[in-house]
This record gives C-alpha cells, structure tokens and sequence, in this order.
C-alpha cells in the first residue's frame, strides 16, 4: 500500500469451532493483524465468528453472522472479475425442501476501503489461489492486496 492511498480495514470472519490446531493457526493470524494495525499498516480489524456453514434459503435475525449476508456480498463483488470464492465457499443443494447451503471457510479476510470491499482471501483467479496467509504476507511487505478490481499484485500459490 502506498502513502498516498485511503486506510483501509479488514473483517475477518472465522469459523467458531474448530480443532485446536486450526484455532492456533486462527489465533496466530489475528496476532498478525493486530501487529499490522499497531504499525499503522491498516486501520482496524473486526473479528465476527459464523458456523461452518450457513442456509442460503432462510433470513436469520440475530447478532452472531451466519456468513449468508456476507457471501452474497462476496459473489457481488468478485461478479465480473478474474477472482472467484470457489471452492473456499461451496454453494450445496441441502438435503431437504431444496434449500441452498453455503460451505464456509475456516478463516475469511475482506479488504474494505470505504466500506467497500477491496480484497477478498482466500480467493482463486486464472493463475492460482490467493489465500489469507498470502494477504498478510503483502502487507508486511508493503504490498497491495486489493484485488477485488480484477487485478491480482500477489503471486499465487499453485491451484
């Protein structure tokens, strides 16, 4: 990110249970963010905490994500672009009344500038797949991570 750019904050969405592991790999990427913004590298972190997977077909109302709001946010956004959320978020037929259910991934990050989404990890493109590790790798190397306009600055990790 350059000087002259507008801050920008990331959400982050994880999954709330998971095996001790994954959540030492999740609690050790927020410890990342949280470094990047005491820099001043981005501006905030929000961290919300969604299932492992959430139903297309029903509208919750209720304080705690359920990732659907967020994944048709996400479809919107990558719509038109080299970026795809497959095959980190699987849209499933669920098995009763045709419902649809949405796989979510164990750790999402969204670039916001503006409140618009800038960035999406992980994330797959043309070359490759872009994934949380490789956002945080780019900020603290001064890197540009947005790449929701359909330009992608990371190199991709093999698909």
């Amino acid at each position: 990110m350059g000087q002259d750019t507008e801050p920008f904050e990331l959400d982050v969405y994880m999954r709330a249970f998971v095996p001790d592991a994954a959540q030492r790999r999740q609690e050790a990427m927020l410890e990342r963010m949280r470094r990047l913004r005491d820099r001043g590298i981005i501006d905030d972190v929000s961290v919300s905490r969604w299932s492992s997977r959430a139903c297309l077909s029903v509208e919750l109302h209720h304080d705690r994500p359920d990732g659907t709001e967020l994944y048709r946010e996400l479809v919107d956004a990558t719509d038109g672009t080299a970026l795809s959320i497959q095959p980190f978020f699987r849209e499933r037929k669920g098995p009763s009344r045709g419902r649809s259910v949405v796989h979510l991934p164990v750790v999402c990050v969204v670039v916001r500038r503006d409140d618009a989404i800038a960035g999406v990890y992980p994330c797959s493109a043309p070359e490759g797949t872009y994934s949380v590790t490789d956002c945080l790798d780019a900020l603290e190397d001064g890197g540009d991570v947005e790449n929701v306009d359909g330009d992608v600055a990371l190199d991709p990790q093999p698909a």
